[in-house]
């Protein structure tokens, strides 16, 4: 049980067992077959599950995702409410005290959460830490309106006035004084608010149809028009991509606004069906209400939509993306709670050849229940080509061999579910011999579930003997013009610009841009793409590649590194942002105290660690934290490893995660042909969890698997001879402890450990 408060009132009202529900017509669930959970499915057409609201007072509205994984809802006069990761909710005598009306509501980055009063022109903030409290804060102006809130990286408090034309700040350490600071154009209306690209508060003008900017730091603000008349602009959020995205209230459409300010709109079914609120989905896409309509939907990237109906005289306000991989949002008509689960059925590859002495295999996961189709797609440097549709059977693994449709080439890979409800998982693999090498070598990397308009990588070298590559997919009809910046150890930044045609992919040598260097790179686009990055030395006898990161973090997990039996490991780090930042290093190991260390990494710039240097004959996982004196700073990291199993060096690398997650998907693994499989898992938190790793294997049928306990702060090893004598199989790693979150990676090796790759998983949370 996870409620929050000391006083709860007697309101469990809802439980999985018993529980008064209003099912649509099917619903994604999780079903228990003998020792092993499933993902699964069972009957309807939209799949919400609705949940009532202890108390009917028609003005729910708000909702936000706790820190703790549990949603706290703005329920009506006066009150907030908690629905915990059991599907109960908890009401405390705290919570229900407020002097107004809750509306929207955001989380701190305390213990807490903020929210608006607009008809009490206040604030209210929660505090949930070692005593349990409710603050407000009154709004300079009366009728002022206080409505959308959010709560930025650096802790403070953003909100906007509806009624007045201005934004207001509540600072993190100072939370009696609001800053006010005057939209430019009057009567403008602001409505959502975020913290979005640019170091920028942006927010909605319902009114006055713009997009407005503020810039944290010089306070100067910018407004774009958006295309459409009398859009009347709702919620707002920043999606996947990096972008920034909007709901047009009065015309059905859902807009999409660059870093730079260049808008683009995507029209919804019903012009009239009143898109309301906005919430970016673990799936890539932007989530919305429809509050005419009765309806929730996303929309991709691409600007694909898919909706999903609810209940008649729902009128769905608030959206988040709730603690288990789907959507809740709350029915103001109906005062309910709804959810609908969120299927991973898109991938994305950047990098694939079958030219140039390269061999590669495409691997997919279904961890589903009951059997699926996936479409296979490829983009090439002379377009699209269509690929097979593959049989998946329930709980499997299936290869295919890209080669069989391509012939040899260079190219991108999409794989798509036919039946976007259901989560698969993909990844590849890519293996080669060096000239003049005895052993073959390889890498490999999860796909991603949607384009992004930023990459970020770490890694990345044209010095000491390295070839290295940047791979880009475009999986749009339109060409795009992308922008490079390397952030080189000690050295000013170099920028360069370069185009990917619609549909294919490019691949770019870096030395041709910066000599003979180390650089972390940033990819930029107006249009979402996709980037990986390869490495190669020694005549390509080793090589190692990662698809990048989209996403800045304060935190960064690496389950897997060591530097014992011959391996030398290394840290690299980027900043790139336009301040210095201090990093936290924390080394979690199988047993004993983690080991810390402390770095400054420079503005756009990177760093190496060599963590043999620091850390000798330990395994080992890796927490990053950036930022000191409780301002937090966002980072990239990367890890490389290095070995010689004496056929020569080999190696492989993987990116940092910006979080822990409950459950990771890997789609390749085998223990045949002399190949070993090795899954890491790193638990960050302050309590033991109960791990399962479970094996799909080809055909599907049962999965063989193993339970263990991870302790706090130390990372587990899991070989999966143990379990799989002589074969191949998926792996699948779930944290069973509520509330409990790891991270994981997979490594393999073959060949005497002449070979090796690795790689994060793909996770459904």
């Amino acid at each position: 049980m996870a409620a929050i408060g000391k006083n709860h009132h007697s309101v469990r009202c809802t439980s999985r067992t018993g529980m008064c529900l209003a099912l649509s017509a099917v619903c994604t669930v999780v079903l228990l077959l003998p020792g092993f959970w499933v993902l699964s499915s069972s009957a309807s057409a939209s799949g919400v599950t609705e949940l009532p609201l202890p108390h009917k007072t028609g003005q729910a509205h708000g909702i936000t995702r706790y820190n703790d994984g549990t949603l706290l809802i703005t329920e009506g006069p006066g009150r907030i409410c908690t629905l915990d990761e059991d599907w109960d909710f908890w009401e405390t005598d705290e919570y229900s005290q407020c002097s107004g009306i809750p509306v929207n509501i955001a989380s701190g980055r305390w213990d807490g959460a903020v929210f608006t009063e607009s008809d009490r022109d206040m604030v209210g903030m929660l505090f949930t830490g070692c005593t349990i409290h409710l603050e407000e804060i009154s709004v300079p102006r009366p009728g002022s309106e206080p409505w959308g809130i959010t709560v930025c990286e650096d802790g403070d408090t953003w909100f906007t006035e509806r009624s007045a034309d201005r934004i207001g700040c509540i600072s993190g350490t100072d939370r009696q004084t609001i800053a006010e600071f005057k939209v430019p154009t009057a009567n403008s209306e602001p409505w959502g608010i975020v913290q979005g690209p640019e170091r920028a508060i942006w927010f909605t003008e319902h009114s006055s149809n713009k997009i407005g900017r503020m810039n944290i730091d010089s306070k100067a603000f910018s407004e774009f028009p958006i295309p459409t008349a009398d859009s009347g602009p709702a919620g707002i959020v920043v999606g996947a991509d990096q972008c920034v995205w909007f709901a047009e209230n009065h015309s059905g459409k859902i807009g999409r606004c660059s870093a730079s300010g260049g808008i683009r709109e995507f029209k919804l079914p019903s012009a009239s069906s009143g898109p309301y609120m906005l919430a970016a989905g673990p799936d890539g896409n932007v989530w919305f209400t429809e509050r005419e309509a009765d309806r929730v939907g996303f929309c991709t990237p691409s600007g694909l939509i898919r909706e999903f109906a609810l209940s008649p005289g729902s009128r769905p306000a608030g959206i988040v993306a709730g603690f288990d991989g789907a959507m809740w949002f709350v029915e103001q008509g109906r005062d309910c709670v709804g959810r609908i689960p969120v299927a991973l059925a898109d991938w994305y590859l950047a990098e694939g050849s079958t030219a140039w002495g390269f061999s590669t295999s495409i691997t997919i996961e279904n961890p589903n229940a009951a059997a699926v189709r996936a479409r296979v797609a490829y983009q090439t440097s002379v377009g699209p080509v269509d690929g097979p549709t593959i049989y998946l059977p329930a709980m499997s693994q299936t290869t295919i061999n890209p080669a069989d449709t391509l012939g040899r080439c260079d190219f991108s890979t999409r794989v798509t579910c036919i039946d976007p409800t259901k989560t698969i998982a993909v990844d590849r693999t890519m293996t080669w011999t060096g000239r003049g090498a005895s052993s073959e070598e390889g890498h490999c990397s999860v796909g991603v579930t949607s384009p992004s308009a930023q990459w970020y990588f770490a890694e990345g070298s044209s010095a000491w003997g390295f070839e290295c590559w940047l791979s880009v997919q475009n999986p749009t009809a339109d060409a795009a013009e992308c922008t490079l910046t390397y952030m080189l150890e000690e050295e000013a930044p170099i920028v360069v610009v370069k185009e990917v045609p619609g549909n294919s992919r490019k691949s770019f040598f870096i030395a041709d841009d910066i000599g003979s260097r180390n650089a972390a790179i940033k990819v930029e686009s107006e249009t979402p793409l996709i980037a990986e990055r390869e490495m190669y030395r020694n005549d390509r006898r080793e090589g190692h590649g990662s698809v990048g990161t989209t996403r800045l973090s304060y935190y960064q997990y690496l389950a897997e590194g060591t530097t014992v039996s011959g391996f030398t490991t290394y840290l690299l780090f980027s900043n790139p942002s336009d301040w210095g930042v201090h990093v936290y290093v924390t080394f979690m190991r199988y047993s004993g105290e983690p080991v810390r260390i402390e770095l400054d990494i420079p503005r756009y710039s990177r760093k190496t660690l060599r963590v043999n240097d620091v850390l000798p004959e330990t395994d080992f996982s890796t927490l990053a934290m950036g930022g000191a004196f409780c301002i937090r700073q966002p980072i990239v990291v990367e890890r490389a490893m290095y070995w010689d199993g004496g056929t020569g060096e080999a190696c492989h690398c993987s990116g940092g995660m910006p979080a822990a997650h409950n459950t990771f998907l890997f789609p390749d693994g085998q223990t045949s042909k002399g190949r070993e499989t090795w899954t890491l898992v790193q638990n960050p938190g302050e309590k033991p969890v109960k791990v399962r790793v479970s094996y799909l294997k080809p055909g599907g049928g049962a999965p063989q698997y193993l339970i263990d306990t991870v302790g706090p702060g130390s990372r587990r090893t899991y070989n999966m001879e143990d379990v799989v004598r002589s074969g191949r199989a998926s792996v699948m790693v779930q944290c069973l402890t509520p509330g409990g979150k790891v991270a994981a990676e997979r490594s393999m090796y073959w060949g005497g450990r002449g070979a090796g790759t690795c790689t994060i998983g793909g996770f459904t949370d």
